[in-house]
């Protein structure tokens, strides 16, 4: 897997932040405690997995209701996006997820989903094409 991009919003410390990452081939996170830098590599944990250090709700920015994060690589020559965002749960409601998953058609140059049916089924389908 070679990342391309990563688009943060509200997630942890983090209003707003894209990352391209076209042409590096070694990267190092540098910076003082609390700058963010394991905020990063914890975006990509929580958009390809949903997994995360804390509770999904808790890893939304301090004031606000949602966030969401977007990772671009490519895996085995293709190009794929992965985007995760979620709604808090608010009082007297559950929060609300969404995941998305797609392949970059060069043919027809745009991007075509590989969602499934039920979120389960999609991050299933993730984990498999990731291998």
């Amino acid at each position: 897997m070679i990342f391309k991009k990563l688009t943060l919003k509200n997630f942890m410390s983090y209003a707003n932040a894209e990352i391209d990452f076209s042409g590096i081939h070694v990267a190092c996170l540098t910076g003082a405690n609390g700058a963010g830098k394991s905020s990063l590599l914890e975006a990509i944990t929580w958009t390809l997995w949903e997994e995360g250090r804390a509770r999904t709700d808790e890893l939304v920015k301090l004031g606000k209701d949602e966030m969401s994060c977007e990772v671009e690589f490519f895996m085995e020559d293709e190009l794929y996006r992965v985007y995760r965002s979620r709604n808090k749960a608010l009082k007297n409601s559950q929060g609300k997820s969404n995941l998305e998953f797609q392949i970059f058609s060069s043919i027809e140059n745009n991007w075509k989903s590989l969602s499934l049916s039920s979120t389960r089924q999609t991050q299933d389908f993730i984990i498999k094409t990731l291998k």
